[in-house]
């Protein structure tokens, strides 16, 4: 049968990317996509007509086109080698048995036919975001994911179901159905019944703990750190519990705007004080290097007074290793306005410090969810001049941690303020 479908799709005759016609007129980017749409179901129909009951749970869709909408104006010139980036990166991912599909310049149909059904969305979704990342050179997590899988309904209508990361913890849990759809049950729930509560009581009930930064020198209170928590998961929980539970960029972005809101408040009682204190504001790269999430972001940070912002400092979690300069110099662009310096979470393997001079550091730190030695990445700091920076202190077993950093800064709940005059005195 599926021979067959090979023979259908690049046999002699076949054309599922009819040239384009040289005096058509010019058209926007909107109407230029609806035809690229159509030509995407068209070819779609002609897979489903081999055996659309077989490849039910099968068939995928990942596209390129959030990628154009990055490169913008550039994209003219750089689509050709896009689009053969993707093939190319497609066609090593895939099994022997699986068929990829090219539709024009951006669309890829998915026949996934190697393997167990239940593990497909989540084999599609690895595809599209490796695709994303060969191109761009960024992992952008499930903010950059477009694969959708391809359903038929009952009245033969094609509809398309955007993956998520429920579809690669699916991959992984057991194979009884019973068992799944309990889990399933249980996180949807709001009242968080089974001690498993839900994204939307988390969020509901977040709160945020002021911790100090210190001078690790002479314990000398220089800022203060909004630290996001939720009752739900525990008194004792931080934003690391959150994100463990839930590893989710758009639970990350809900936090993140929080955050800065609950920054901007910390920043009006700094002013009434008159203390001079800094505010530290957590933010993942995910929510800045994501364009729908980063104009929020921006939107917010718009409402903080100007003469507050020289009181604020934006800390940046998550960024990559493998993290492009021109995105650095984007992250700079929307730091820089609202703030005074900027705080880096970099990943284990993060080397090239020389372009993080423009972004006005304050310090960088070590991301420690990942559970590698941090070693070079703070040797590396210490030759470039920049500052460490350790957080979640919070107990005298994190005190090894703090030692092992050689951090200059530490902020947790084991330091109280300790204001400059009280330490001269």
């Amino acid at each position: 049968m599926f021979s067959r479908l090979r023979n259908l799709l690049f046999g002699r005759g076949a054309r599922l990317n009819p040239g384009a016609n040289p005096l058509a007129p010019t058209v926007t980017p909107q109407l230029a996509r609806l035809d690229e749409l159509e030509k995407l179901e068209a070819a779609i129909k002609t897979v489903l007509a081999v055996d659309a009951a077989k490849l039910a749970g099968r068939l995928f869709v990942v596209s390129l086109d959030l990628v154009r909408g990055r490169y913008g104006n550039s994209w003219r010139y750089l689509s050709e080698k896009a689009s053969r980036s993707a093939r190319s990166f497609i066609s090593g991912e895939i099994a022997k048995d699986d068929i990829l599909v090219p539709v024009g310049e951006v669309d890829f149909i998915l026949v996934l036919l190697h393997g167990p059904r239940r593990e497909a969305p989540a084999r599609a979704l690895r595809i599209d975001q490796g695709m994303t990342a060969a191109i761009t050179g960024e992992d952008l997590g499930m903010l950059g994911a477009t694969a959708k899988e391809v359903i038929v309904d009952e009245a033969g209508a094609i509809k398309f179901r955007l993956l998520t990361q429920a579809d690669l913890k699916n991959a992984q849990a057991p194979q009884d159905e019973a068992v799944i759809d309990l889990e399933s049950e249980l996180f949807d729930d709001e009242e968080g019944d089974g001690g498993f509560p839900s994204i939307d009581a988390v969020i509901e009930a977040l709160k945020f703990r002021i911790d100090n930064v210190v001078r690790a020198v002479d314990r000398v209170t220089v800022a203060q750190r909004i630290s996001p928590y939720s009752p739900v998961l525990g008194e004792d929980s931080d934003e690391r519990t959150i994100y463990e539970n839930f590893a989710d960029a758009k639970v990350r972005a809900k936090i993140d705007l929080r955050s800065l809101k609950a920054a901007r408040q910390e920043l009006r009682r700094v002013a009434a004080e008159k203390s001079g204190l800094r505010i530290v504001a957590p933010v993942y790269f995910e929510t800045i290097a994501n364009a729908y999430t980063r104009n929020l972001f921006i939107k917010v940070a718009q409402k903080i007074p100007q003469a507050a912002r020289r009181q604020l400092i934006i800390e940046v979690l998550g960024v990559p290793a493998g993290v492009a300069q021109s995105r650095l110099s984007e992250l700079a662009s929307v730091v820089r306005p609202f703030s005074n310096a900027a705080i880096l979470g970099l990943a284990p393997d993060f080397r090239e410090f020389r372009p993080l001079s423009e972004l006005g550091l304050f310090a960088v730190r070590g991301d420690e969810s990942a559970g590698e030695p941090l070693d070079g990445l703070y040797e590396g700091a210490r030759q470039a001049g920049i500052p460490i920076y350790l957080s979640h202190v919070d107990q005298e077993a994190d005190r090894e941690r703090l030692i092992a950093s050689g951090a200059d800064y530490v902020s947790g709940q084991l330091y109280a303020a300790v204001s400059p005059a009280a330490t001269a005195a």
